[in-house]
This record gives C-alpha cells, structure tokens and sequence, in this order.
C-alpha cells in the first residue's frame, strides 16, 4: 500500500518558489521561459559526448540523427553492457541538445523525430513496451527530463505529485488523467509512489492519460512514455467546439496543469463542478494568476475568487485546497486541489480532523487562505461578494 504524505498548506515567503512570466502558445501549452536553465549550464548528468569518430555511411542520415549516433557510440564505450545507462544517457542528450524553439519545456519535431529513429533501429529500448518501473529505472533520478527545469521548479513539481499520489491513495483511483510535456509530472508522480514504498508490482497497475492538442508533443508522449500511458491527440476540456467532454472521458483524478486559462475559464469551471459535484472525483488545477485587475471583474478573477473562498467555506458540496504557488517577481502560478466535502482531501486522512490539534484555532478556518488576509487590496477579490462559481440564485 502506498503511504501517505501530509503536503504543506502553507510555505514561508523567504522559501517559495520563483518563476517568470508566462506564454501561451495558441493551443494553451504552458511556457515557463523563467524556469528554463540556459544551455551553456552546466546539470550533473551532461557530459561532453558530441566529439567522436565519424559514423560509417554518415552521408546517409541527416545531420542531427548522425550527432546523436556518434553520442550513442561513445555512451557504449562509456557504460559497455549498462544498456540502462546508455539509454538514460542518449534520451538526456536529445532533449537538451534540440530544445523546442520558445518552449525548451515543451517537447519538440526534432526530439521525437531522433527518439523515434533510435528506437526503430534497435539502438535504444522500445519505451512503449516497458513497464511503469522499468520506464522510471531508465530515467533514474529524473534529471533528463529536469536538466532544463530550475531548482525552484521542480520543487512545485513535486508539491504538485506529492498532492496528486494523496489524492489517488485517497479516492482509490488508479489512473491519472492531464497534461503533461515531456513527462515531468508522470515521472515526478512515480517517483513519489516509490518513495512511499510501493513495489514494481502496485506501480504498475497505475496508468495515466495524457491529452494534447499539440502534434509534437503528442508524438513523444506517443514513442517516449511506458506501457502505462496512454496519448490522446485532443482537448482535455472539450470534444468538439462549445461541447464539454463526457466525464467518463477523464477517468481517475484528474489534473488541468494550465499557464493562462485563457478562454477556457468557463469550461474549466464547468468540468470541474461536474467531477466534483456530480462524480466526486479529485481535480487539480494550475493557472497564471499573473495581471489580475483589481479594477474589473473578469471571468478569470472570478474563478480565482472562488476558488480562495472555498479554501474556507464549500460551495454546493464542493471545497478547494491550496497545493502550492509558484512565484517570480510579479507573476504567480498557483495549484489548487478541488473534492467533494464528502471526500478525504489531498492530505493524510489521519490529519483531516484538526481538533485533535493541540495548537488548532477554530477561528483560523475563517480566514482567507490566499495569504491576502483579507486585505481589500488584495488581487484575488477573496474579500469580495459572490462570482460565477457560486450558487445561482
């Protein structure tokens, strides 16, 4: 059985994440240029292996294939018969050597291209017939998907796993359905799973679901992922233009990893009161709250509203919880977890009665939880009266 881990409700300032701002492409995927780490970096796994012999037949592969053939030669001379090491070794490399232009988080055609090549010429696993565990013992430590990934972030990221892996313990679910690049949060989510004591045998019966619209990063998510993982070239919100996608579509908790919800706040609004509501699922949600007017309302200030005030106090059964904040200069990037009153939440169920506290404080309950306070100034307008996620009346 896997163990559970209490997730922090509340970090200091002096040690929160920092990020930048954010882009969103055309189809939504998240950029977080902040958080890369520039090329010229050095990252504990990266060594010079791009100097070798010239690859027999050179002239008959196109130039990046025949720079990734003579790095797969000197990893086997590197590591011999560690077919793990040399796998771990050439994947690292095509990931941070043919980064996506404007995006290095998000995979490229160049990546999934070489990735693709190598496997079909036998030079490296087929990485869709492996296990969960195997896939996790091929990327080791997780520093090939995190070289490009700052410190502070995938610290969030593993917030964000560590609430994920409480909320299938929790509910029972054995599939996680969301977004997800190259697969940090895959991989950061059976990581924590190990790390909890789960054998190779219970980590493989958990599966993942990993919608995108994006065609680059549906291809790697198709060649790149373990068995466990199923790609889906589509909309996670919606299966055709204004229509919302069946629930049962989505199965297991569900993550919406967002940079600017963008147009798409009603529809998120939408999915997750009828996963919670209706279906008592657990949903995560992570979005930029970065530019927020406090002159106008907007539908985006509206969610975020809600969303802090139902950290406090339910709304038709449903509650929010605050999982983590990202943070870098004026921008924030929040993750909150959303379950029915009903249902244990994203923490350790032995601590979901704070009356046994000793240090518990009934009237704390009251108070805003978005760190405002209050305060009337604040962005999020948790102060203010009701917003679109409330009853209607």
């Amino acid at each position: 059985m896997l163990r559970q881990r209490i997730i922090p409700q509340s970090i200091p300032a002096n040690e929160r994440m920092t990020t930048s701002a954010f882009t969103v492409n055309s189809l939504g995927s998240r950029a977080h240029p902040g958080d890369y780490v520039d090329s010229d970096e050095e990252c504990e796994w990266d060594e010079d292996f791009s100097i070798g012999e010239d690859v027999e037949d050179e002239e008959h592969v196109w130039e990046e294939l025949a720079d990734c053939l003579r790095v797969h030669e000197k990893l086997e001379e590197t590591f011999g018969e560690d077919e793990y090491a040399i796998n771990r070794g050439i994947l690292g490399y095509i990931i941070r050597k043919y980064p996506r232009a404007g995006n290095r988080l998000q995979p490229s055609e160049m990546q999934h291209l070489l990735v693709r090549e190598l496997v079909e010429s036998g030079r490296i696993y087929t990485l869709r017939d492996l296990t969960n565990s195997e896939w996790l013992d091929i990327v080791g430590d997780g520093s090939i998907l995190f070289s490009l990934v700052k410190p502070e972030a995938r610290e969030d990221i593993e917030y964000r796993a560590c609430a994920i892996v409480n909320a299938l313990c929790n509910s029972g679910e054995t599939n996680v359905t969301m977004m997800d690049g190259h697969g940090r949060v895959v991989y950061q989510v059976m990581a924590e799973m190990r790390a909890r004591g789960c054998s190779n045998t219970e980590l493989n019966r958990y599966t993942f679901t990993l919608y995108d619209l994006d065609g680059d990063v549906h291809a790697w998510h198709s060649i790149f992922m373990p068995s466990g993982v199923t790609a889906v070239h589509d909309d996670i919100l919606c299966s055709a233009e204004n229509t919302l996608r069946d629930p049962d579509e989505l199965p297991g908790v569900v993550y919406l990893n967002f940079c600017g919800i963008g147009e798409c706040v009603e529809q998120t609004r939408d999915m997750v009161s009828t996963l919670v509501r209706v279906y008592r699922r657990h949903v995560l949600v992570s979005y930029s709250i970065r530019g927020l007017s406090r002159e106008r309302i907007t539908r985006l200030r509206d969610f975020h509203r809600q969303t802090c005030r139902m950290t406090t106090r339910p709304n038709q059964g449903m509650c929010a919880q605050f999982i983590s904040e990202h943070v870098r200069g004026a921008a924030r990037f929040v993750t909150y977890g959303f379950c029915h009153m009903l249902s244990p939440s994203f923490d350790n169920p032995d601590t979901l009665d704070d009356s046994d506290d000793p240090d518990y404080d009934p009237e704390e309950d009251e108070e805003c939880e978005c760190d405002c306070g209050g305060d009337s100034d604040c962005e999020c307008g948790c102060h203010e009266g009701s917003c679109a996620m409330e009853d209607d009346e």
